[in-house]
């Protein structure tokens, strides 16, 4: 149920990021990245914790904004989804190198016993805060997300951008 919803939604939210980068044709520096985590490292152990997220997720990029949907599976394997809108900040004078980046969005998917895991869960949609450490080369993107005080979660990106 996760791979097909999951895809739909990736697919509406790209195509709305599509329609968006039309709309701004100054924009010569949009770009877009596919995003997939490897690992997770709960900092409690809990024999109820999945360290496997399955997350994929599709991101859209300006000079400093990225805005961009994930699906993955929760810390207690749940079909979940986070809508988000960021910054990235260069930690260095290039545009490769080690950047943070900050992303503010909409989590969904915590539900029964584990629906006060995250705060301010109401209706199912919680609101969500999630920085990261990453490292960016030209072909591929590496990043450490700090998942509030419960775990860090390690991702792997691909960007690319469509000629014109």
């Amino acid at each position: 149920m996760l791979i097909r919803d999951g895809w739909q939604v990736l697919a509406l939210v790209f195509f709305s990021l599509c329609s968006y980068a039309e709309e701004q044709p100054e924009l010569s520096n949009v770009s877009y990245a596919i995003e997939a985590s490897f690992h997770t490292i709960h900092f409690h152990h809990n024999d109820e914790h999945n360290d496997r997220q399955n997350l994929i997720g599709i991101e859209r990029r300006d000079a400093s904004t990225v805005m961009g949907a994930t699906v993955f599976k929760n810390s207690f394997n749940q079909d979940s989804q986070y809508i988000y809108w960021g910054k990235r900040f260069p930690l260095q004078d290039s545009e490769y190198g080690l950047r943070a980046r900050v992303t503010f969005g909409l989590l969904h998917g915590y539900r029964g016993e584990y629906k006060n895991k995250i705060p301010l869960n109401r209706f199912g949609v919680a609101p969500a805060i999630l920085p990261s450490l990453g490292y960016t080369t030209r072909y591929i993107e590496g990043d450490v997300v700090l998942l509030g005080i419960n775990a860090l979660l390690f991702t792997i990106s691909i960007p690319f951008a469509f000629s014109q």
